[in-house]
């Protein structure tokens, strides 16, 4: 496995397994998946249930966390700062014992620094906070080779059909993992670790790349 699709890897795993804490232990709300949240907002608008506000703080957090991320690569700050951030944040969540809706406020805020820190790997544009769009390519990818359909744009490449499964797999053990997990809070302290190998992998490459 490429170092790049480890990382992508690692944050499609953290992703479906901080969506599935959030939905599964925060009164059904993703933390990750703001297309669900977005249908969900909109029924239970329509049904005047007072959880629509939980909807619309958590889609608010994570445009604030993509809008943070931007800010900051507007910038010039590297990848790595984000991901440093987001196991900081993690771990203050866990430290604190921190109440649900603070915690599902900063689940999705950091999801959102997540989906706006880093999209591209090895070329492949790679979304890691969702797998739709994901599955769009898979299924393309594999048509494409299947059938001997041209190839469009970067459809085609070896490694692009390895990213697209490799990343759908890795939201769902992700999920499955967090289904399984003990205590919520105690269930944070893997993802700030795995944030930290990828900062750390980022950080090695950049100073093999300028030594």
């Amino acid at each position: 496995m490429t170092a790049t699709l480890r990382h992508a890897v690692i944050l499609c795993w953290i992703a479906g397994y901080v969506d599935a804490i959030g939905y599964f232990r925060f009164g059904h709300v993703f933390t990750a998946n703001m297309t669900g949240n977005t249908v969900l907002l909109a029924a239970s608008l329509v049904r005047m249930d007072d959880i629509y506000q939980t909807y619309a703080v958590t889609i608010t957090s994570f445009i604030v966390g993509v809008a943070c991320a931007i800010f900051l690569k507007s910038r010039g700050h590297s990848p790595i700062i984000f991901l440093v951030l987001n196991a900081i944040l993690l771990t203050c969540l866990w430290l604190f014992e921190a109440g649900s809706f603070i915690a599902l406020c900063s689940l999705a805020f950091s999801m959102g620094m997540q989906a706006a820190s880093i999209q591209s790997f090895s070329g492949i544009r790679l979304p890691t906070v969702v797998v739709t769009s994901t599955l769009v390519q898979l299924t393309e990818e594999v048509l494409t080779r299947a059938f001997a359909i041209p190839a469009n744009g970067t459809q085609g490449r070896p490694a692009r059909l390895r990213h697209m499964a490799s990343a759908w797999l890795a939201y769902g053990v992700g999920a499955a993992s967090a289904v399984g997990a003990g205590d919520w809070a105690m269930s944070l302290l893997l993802p700030p670790l795995l944030y930290i190998v990828v900062a750390i992998d980022l950080f090695r490459q950049r100073a093999a790349h300028l030594s």
